[in-house]
């Protein structure tokens, strides 16, 4: 169970030059939260909720022995079967099994991305805001990437109001994108 701890020493964006580090608990963190905002804007079940709030919680917590694989170099060079079986098995030899979950519906797998997403989305805006322009090219990909996951899902409008005015605030003063570019 120390391993749920080393989690705050693993450092995200390690393509990213930042200002700010953000680690995996960190992200771990807001990605639940979001996922319990969303999760009340859909109107899940009880039982739903928790496993989306679980799932949210340990999504990364593999990246304890991986270390942050950058997405696109997972998505690029790993074969997703063979590193979930990896992960999974790094999971139960260390006794974090019961993060490694095969039940998640994929409504809720999508409502992960989309919370993963809007963190990174809302980390990189701060990124910017603290004068890392480096971060400009990171954030038009997230938000594409979010578009993208967002148009392959079925929200309650009452869930998109909710997420655009995560990404409102986060841009509030800047002159920055106020919502996902249209997949195209």
């Amino acid at each position: 169970m120390k391993d749920l701890r080393t989690l705050s020493h693993v450092p995200r964006w390690a393509v990213l030059r930042v200002i700010h580090r953000q680690s995996v608990a960190d992200h771990s963190y807001y990605v639940a939260v979001y996922a319990s905002l969303i999760a009340k804007t859909e109107n899940l079940m009880p039982a739903m909720h928790v496993i989306l709030l679980e799932h949210c919680l340990y999504h990364d917590i593999a990246e304890v022995f991986t270390s942050d694989i950058p997405g696109p170099v997972k998505r690029e060079s790993c074969n997703p079967a063979h590193l979930q079986l990896y992960e999974y098995a790094g999971l139960w030899s260390r006794g974090l099994g019961f993060a490694a979950r095969d039940d998640v519906s994929p409504f809720l797998q999508s409502l992960c991305t989309i919370c993963n997403l809007l963190d990174e989305v809302c980390y990189i805006t701060g990124e910017i805001r603290l004068g890392n322009m480096e971060a400009e090219v990171a954030l038009t990909f997230s938000l594409n990437r979010l578009a993208k996951v967002m148009a392959n899902i079925i929200l309650t409008p009452e869930t998109t109001k909710l997420i655009m005015s995560i990404i409102q605030s986060e841009n509030a003063d800047q002159n920055l994108p106020n919502e996902p570019a249209n997949k195209e």
